[in-house]
């Protein structure tokens, strides 16, 4: 089961490169589609002084502003300003990339379900299992899962990347990015370290979406049912982690509402509050933990698992 070959896999890391290259896209035209307006305003009101053309209008009670526009919106000396670390923020939770927070569990489902879904109802599992022990083919699932859980992580780091080759590596930061909202300083001064911890927490709730498909494939003969019935086990689990755990239990109770980002297992892609990733990582591990062991449960059993099997391919 190689990963490069997989169709599954392939199509959903292409899908996630469109995606990022489509919010670089939407970034670029958020902040400075405007530079062709610029130049306009800029040779015509400023380089020629001609205010009585329709493009200086709104300059023509106060020659002033053509030079504080000039000298404020120059987009290249804004596009100078630009570091990586905003960049990359911007984005992963401001662009089209952000959606990633509720659909990237549709896509682990896919790859997982997809391969060993075929292979239940294909009937390879039963050739896989006169070549292998039961216990060597979990091991195989394993490996495949902990490989397939990269693809996040891979596609941040990519994200990194083009941010610092299109900044020129540039790390300053000017006191205009204090006041947008990905600025946080906590996040800003430990970049490396925050962006692991992100990183990581993507990893462990890739895998967490794996074990759910698992726990799918097994109970759903059908594939589209099961990558339904997949989503919906994590919809449950996030409404068990925030809706009851954090709002009803924490919340209410101890009246202790100033971390709700830590239970919001949706938004680990970032965080306003740089610290607090730290916390979600033991979050995401006891939530691992959980269902490793009830997806080791639906799988401890080969004579279940093979029943399972045979109804599938039947």
């Amino acid at each position: 089961m190689k990963i490069c070959k997989n169709k599954y896999v392939i199509f959903v890391f292409f899908f996630l490169l469109v995606l990022v290259f489509a919010s670089f896209y939407q970034y670029y035209n958020d902040y400075f589609s405007y530079y062709k307006d610029y130049y306009l305003i800029k040779d015509i009101c400023y380089d020629k002084e001609d205010l009585s053309n329709k493009v200086c209008e709104v300059f023509k009670n106060d020659e002033t502003m053509v030079e504080k526009y000039v000298d404020l919106y120059d987009p290249v000396e804004a596009y100078k300003k630009l570091d990586a670390i905003t960049l990359t923020g911007e984005i992963v939770e401001n662009n089209v990339f952000s959606n990633l927070q509720y659909f990237s569990p549709i896509l682990i489902i896919l790859i997982i379900v997809g391969t060993f879904h075929k292979e239940f109802s294909s009937g390879m599992f039963k050739n896989y299992l006169l070549r292998l022990s039961y216990k060597d083919y979990l091991k195989r699932v394993l490996k495949f899962i902990l490989k397939v859980s990269l693809i996040t992580p891979l596609i941040l780091f990519v994200i990194f990347i083009i941010s610092c080759l299109i900044t020129r590596f540039n790390f300053n930061i000017v006191d205009e990015t204090r006041n947008l909202s990905v600025y946080n300083s906590w996040k800003y001064s430990n970049f490396l370290i925050y962006g692991i911890v992100i990183c990581f927490l993507q990893y462990i709730m890739n895998i967490i979406y794996s074990c759910l498909a698992l726990i799918s494939c097994k109970s759903n003969k059908n594939r589209l049912v099961a990558i339904i019935f997949a989503y919906i086990l994590f919809l449950l689990l996030h409404i068990c982690v925030y809706n009851i755990l954090y709002s009803q239990f924490l919340s209410n109770i101890f009246k202790y509402d100033r971390v709700n980002e830590i239970f919001m297992i949706t938004g680990y892609w970032f965080f306003n509050i740089g610290p607090i990733s730290l916390f979600a990582l033991l979050v995401a591990l006891i939530l691992l933990v959980l269902v490793v062991f009830v997806t080791y449960l639906m799988y401890r059993d080969k004579e279940k698992v093979v029943i399972s099997y045979e109804k599938q391919s039947a």
